[in-house]
């Protein structure tokens, strides 16, 4: 089973499938309507949306 990441750029957690044409797929984000690059499969869309760069979580310590 493949995991499918939250959005890279505004960290939404229900991000879509969507099959643009026949036999091309990507993945998307209903919330900022951005979208990863476009693919022959589902495993390759998945895997490239989840390449994108993300921001590390914040931490709850103070920094000196």
């Amino acid at each position: 089973m493949i995991t499918i990441l939250d959005c890279p750029f505004c960290g939404h957690t229900d991000v879509e499938i969507c099959e643009c044409s026949t036999g091309e797929y990507a993945v998307d984000c209903p919330e900022c309507c951005c979208i990863g690059p476009v693919c022959e499969t589902i495993m390759i869309a998945v895997y490239e949306w989840n390449k994108a760069p993300r921001s590390a979580p914040a931490s709850s310590e103070a920094t000196s």
